[in-house]
C-alpha cells in the first residue's frame, strides 16, 4: 500500500480498498469492546431475535382482523414484499458470500449463535428497509 502521504484520489482502486477495509475492521473491533459486559450481549441478542421474524410474522397474521380491510391490504403487501425479500437475499448472500467477521478479524469473538453462515447482506437490515 502506498504511503500515508498519498491522497486517497491518487490511490489506485485495489489500495483504496485495502483502506477501507483497514478502517472497517478498526471500527468493528472498537465496537466489538462493548461485547466485554454480559448484559450488552444479552440485550443485542433479545433485539436481534424480536428481528428474526416471529414477532413479525404474527404482528402480520393479526392485521387483518385488527385493521379490517386496510389491515388485510397492508398484511398482504408485507407477506409479498417479505417473499421477494427473501429471494434477493438469498441469492446475494450466496454471490457475496461475505465471512462474518469473529471468522476473519482477530479480536473479536462470537458472541451469539449465527443463523447462517455470511454477514452481507443482513436479513435483519433488508426486512427492515422494506
Amino acid at each position: 500500500m502506498s504511503s500515508k502521504r498519498t491522497p486517497p484520489e491518487f490511490l489506485s482502486w485495489p489500495e483504496r480498498r485495502l483502506v477501507w477495509v483497514e478502517r472497517e475492521r478498526l471500527v468493528v473491533v472498537w465496537m466489538h469492546g462493548a461485547a466485554t459486559r454480559a448484559w450488552v450481549v444479552r440485550v443485542l441478542a433479545a433485539v436481534s431475535r424480536i428481528g428474526d421474524g416471529w414477532l413479525w410474522y404474527g404482528i402480520v397474521a393479526c392485521l387483518p382482523w385488527a385493521g379490517g380491510s386496510v389491515g388485510a391490504s397492508a398484511s398482504i403487501r408485507m407477506i409479498c414484499v417479505g417473499f421477494v425479500n427473501i429471494v434477493i437475499y438469498k441469492i446475494v448472500k450466496r454471490w457475496i458470500a461475505r465471512p462474518r467477521p469473529f471468522q476473519t478479524c482477530a479480536g473479536i469473538r462470537e458472541c451469539a449463535r449465527s443463523l447462517d453462515e455470511f454477514s452481507f447482506p443482513s436479513g435483519h437490515t433488508l426486512h427492515s428497509v422494506a
